[in-house]
This record gives structure tokens, C-alpha cells and sequence, in this order.
């Protein structure tokens, strides 16, 4: 069950990673504060803050009914969501009918109806499958290739000469963009350890997109 929203502006996240990026987008792109369930015990009523929730459970619809009938729900002025395509965008698309009566379009990953707003983190070069992982990728790609390339994509292949890889392209992605950070950053091994290690990341165009629907729903 999500927590009940306790902010007039509301973002809804995946996982702990969206979370971790997201609020470093808002805190350094956006000038703007969020606060996570946990450290919230009053309803917030300034414009300023954003109150950043984690889904966890996407797959599972009746989370997200029981979050629309949530007692602040209608206290929302500004809710957005942030999910990953996965394998199918129009299937994670339809999991929020419900709060974005919109309709889908396989050529889009941005929708707004009114106050409420949905990303869908797509491939950039397809709309209709991908994850925060393929953006990652891209940006580490732009700024530390030689590092990705050479060490992480080689031990890769060399392991897959002793134990089958398997053809899982969204596991072996996750699995490369770990050992990346694992090897890159010296406290946190998550993506938002990453990109507090390597702000200027959040310089990449690659994010445009996502910063842009941000400003759109929260400026």
C-alpha cells in the first residue's frame, strides 16, 4: 500500500533508484526541497517541497487504487509519476489509467492530463520498452567510456566463456551498470551514489527530457 500523500505536490517513483535521482534533479535542477514518507509527519502546505513516494509494487494495480482513495489524495495540486517501460510501456501505461485519462501512444513516453503528469523511461530510440538503466547507460556512455568499455563490457564476455550470460538484456544491463558504479564510486553503490559522485551526469542531455517534465509539473 502507498503512504498517504502529505504534500500539495506529490511524485511517485518505481524504486529507490528513480528516488535517489530524482531528488537530486529536484534539489540541484529544480532549486526545489522534497521530503520522502518517513521524515513527513504534518500535511505540507508550501509550494516548495515535494513529497517523493515509492511505489515499489508497479505491477500490482490495487496499490495504486488505494492510493487514489487515499484521505489527502484530493489535497494534490501536482502529482507526478515516474515508471519504467520495462517490456511493455502500454502495460505500465494502462497500470495508471486511472489518475492520467489519456491514450496511449506508442510514439510518446510523456503524458499530461490537468495536474497530474506520467514519464515512462523509455530506449531513446523506442518508445515503447526500456528502463532508468538505458538512460544511465547513455550518460555513463558520454562521459566514462573507455572505463565501461574496457573494463566492465570485457568482464562480461570473459565470463560468459565460463558461465552462460543468458539472453536477459534488461538483468545483464542492470548487472553492467552495478559493476560500473561499484568500480567508479567509493561510498554508495546505487545509482543515486553515482550521481552524487559525478554531479556534472546531471549535466547530460540525456536527462532533458526528464528535467523538462519536472519544470513543467512543479516550476
Amino acid at each position: 500500500m502507498l503512504n498517504n500523500p502529505m504534500a500539495k505536490k506529490v511524485l511517485l517513483v518505481e524504486g529507490n533508484d528513480e528516488r535517489d535521482l530524482c531528488s537530486l534533479i529536484i534539489k540541484e535542477k529544480l532549486n526545489l526541497k522534497y521530503e520522502s514518507s518517513q521524515n513527513i509527519k504534518n500535511f505540507i502546505e508550501d509550494d516548495d517541497t515535494i513529497h517523493i513516494i515509492t511505489i515499489n509494487e508497479v505491477e500490482n494495480k490495487n496499490n495504486i487504487n488505494s492510493f487514489i482513495k487515499t484521505s489527502n489524495y484530493n489535497n494534490i495540486e501536482k502529482l507526478a509519476i515516474v515508471v519504467d517501460a520495462e517490456s511493455n510501456a502500454q502495460k505500465r501505461f494502462n497500470i495508471f489509467n486511472d489518475i492520467i485519462k489519456c491514450e496511449y501512444n506508442q510514439n510518446k513516453n510523456i503524458y499530461y492530463d490537468d495536474y497530474k503528469g506520467l514519464f515512462i523511461t523509455t530506449k531513446a530510440d523506442d518508445k515503447t520498452s526500456g528502463c532508468l538503466e538505458h538512460l544511465v547507460e547513455e550518460i555513463i556512455l558520454e562521459n566514462d567510456k573507455d572505463l565501461y568499455h574496457d573494463c566492465v563490457n570485457n568482464f562480461f564476455n570473459c565470463a560468459d566463456n565460463y558461465i552462460n550470460q543468458g539472453s536477459n538484456e534488461a538483468h545483464l544491463l542492470k548487472a553492467k551498470i552495478l559493476a560500473f558504479i561499484s568500480v567508479r564510486c567509493k561510498k554508495r553503490n546505487t545509482v543515486g551514489g553515482l550521481f552524487q559522485e559525478c554531479s556534472h551526469y546531471l549535466d547530460s542531455n540525456v536527462l532533458y527530457d526528464l528535467i523538462d517534465f519536472f519544470n513543467n509539473m512543479f516550476k
